[in-house]
């Protein structure tokens, strides 16, 4: 992985392009059709992609090389909100935990959009390495019907201070995986 971040720098250097942070992520157990899961991922790749941010999915043998983890699960465990869709635990590590059981809540006519919000906002958290929320957009702690509205047109957007966060957060993580000298 140490060298994967310095060699994507390197060849976005020499080819004069903008460097676009990737993240890797890896989708387990995912209770989604195919196409659900699809369409899913599209919207987390357009919500990245306006903030400059490449999602790459797939899921890597070596475990060191995933960044983030998404897997779908029965039920919350205790201590869980019983409205949350999702959750993650920004400080604990790498991975989002949907919840399956709850997503036949949501509406059928634009349930692949919601999903990918979801995934975008728990991502979010861990990109951004705090558990806070934002009084609008992606980041909001509860979503409006007028927020639904937004996402079935793919407009609710990250706002300002959270794209911020997690271009600070992807470039500690590039800190994070260059080799350090050591002293004699």
């Amino acid at each position: 992985m140490k060298g994967y971040w310095v060699g994507l720098l390197f060849a976005a250097q020499l080819s004069g392009q903008p460097v676009l942070p990737v993240v890797n992520v890896c989708v387990e157990r995912s209770c989604l059709d195919a196409l659900t899961l699809r369409m899913s991922r599209r919207v987390v790749d357009h919500i990245y992609r306006r903030i400059g941010v490449d999602i790459e999915w797939r899921c890597a043998h070596s475990s060191l090389e995933r960044q983030i983890d998404i897997r779908f699960v029965k039920s919350a465990g205790k201590g869980r909100s019983a409205n949350a869709l999702a959750f993650t635990a920004p400080f604990e590590g790498r991975t989002v935990w949907i919840l399956a059981s709850r997503l036949d809540q949501l509406p059928e006519a634009n349930r692949e959009q919601v999903i990918g919000y979801l995934m975008a906002h728990e991502m979010g958290h861990l990109l951004q390495g705090v558990a806070r929320h934002s009084a609008r957009g992606i980041m909001k702690a509860s979503w409006t019907a007028h927020d639904f509205y937004l996402m079935g047109k793919e407009t609710l957007n990250f706002e300002p201070e959270d794209i911020d966060m997690i271009h600070r957060g992807l470039r500690q993580r590039m800190i994070a995986q260059v080799p350090r000298e050591t002293q004699p």
